[in-house]
């Protein structure tokens, strides 16, 4: 699941009518209790909601989800296959210990001051609501303290990459070309506004991969000069490949092409092709 989707899920009310929020006892796919005994949801509570958020963002069959179905507090010792981590990241579960059975929830947002904003659902309240927290995390509740124990990594997020990032693997080939790409992007989670970025950032990755430097192996196309001023005689050289010896900028036949040493001529831009 992208970053987009995830985003999505957590603004999307659970009911029961979602199997991942729905005792398994009842028909349903969680082992979460069902705290309505006439239709098995396991909402209001901590572990039901984010029991079911991975569950729906793993995509995975229920007895395929590593996680520990019992109190809140036993889900960071809890051994399993998930990274630990004491940094939050979007999708991961916080997890805190207090005096009773503990308390957990899902991170959407982290800010630059290390403050974070978390989904919750909590026993006998409402079925899911937003806290925000500051480092380091510890805060007390209704008179309860709860310690913060730490956070477990959700591996189940494709997050986006930077426009630097996307744009060096579009000119590797790696999207393929238009309108193709744009379709491959968007179904990855990048809006408009990031895909006219990349593509921008592409445009002037490729230019500069087309220009001519210092050093560069280039073919010569067609004749040149004998100074890079243009007042010399032709100089030769068509279907030689050389080296560019150095850039005259600002004048007529600006780079200096030539091998061992030697100069074979000075050329203008059009001259020459990079190889």
């Amino acid at each position: 699941m992208n970053v987009k989707e995830f985003e999505k899920l957590l603004d999307t009310k659970p009911t029961v009518r979602n199997l991942a929020y729905k005792s398994k006892i009842y028909g349903g796919k969680s082992p979460c209790i069902p705290i309505n005994e006439k239709n098995g949801f396991t909402l209001p509570n901590c572990t039901g909601y984010v029991w079911g958020i991975w569950l729906i963002a793993s995509g995975l069959d229920a007895s395929q989800l590593d996680l520990c179905g019992g109190n809140a507090k036993n889900y960071y010792p809890h051994e399993d296959k998930y990274e630990r981590s004491q940094t939050p990241q979007l999708g991961a579960i916080a997890c805190w210990t207090d005096k009773d059975y503990g308390h957990i929830g899902i991170v959407k947002k982290v800010y630059d001051d290390k403050s974070i904003d978390v989904m919750m659902s909590s026993y006998g309240g409402d079925v899911c609501y937003m806290r925000h927290i500051t480092h380091p995390y510890s805060y007390t509740s209704a008179g309860v303290k709860r310690e913060f124990q730490g956070f477990i990594l959700n591996p189940y997020i494709t997050f986006l990459k930077s426009i630097e990032e996307m744009a060096q693997e579009v000119c590797d080939g790696k999207w393929g070309n238009e309108p193709l790409r744009s379709k491959l992007m968007k179904e990855a989670g990048y809006d408009l506004e990031t895909i006219k970025k990349i593509q921008q950032r592409v445009n002037e990755i490729m230019a500069e991969r087309k220009a001519l430097k210092v050093g560069d192996s280039v073919k010569i196309l067609s004749y040149g000069n004998a100074s890079s001023l243009g007042n010399g005689r032709r100089a030769y050289g068509v279907g030689w490949t050389r080296r560019i010896m150095k850039v005259w900028e600002g004048r007529p036949y600006p780079y200096q092409v030539g091998v061992g040493g030697f100069t074979t001529g000075f050329y203008k831009k059009e001259a020459l092709k990079k190889v």
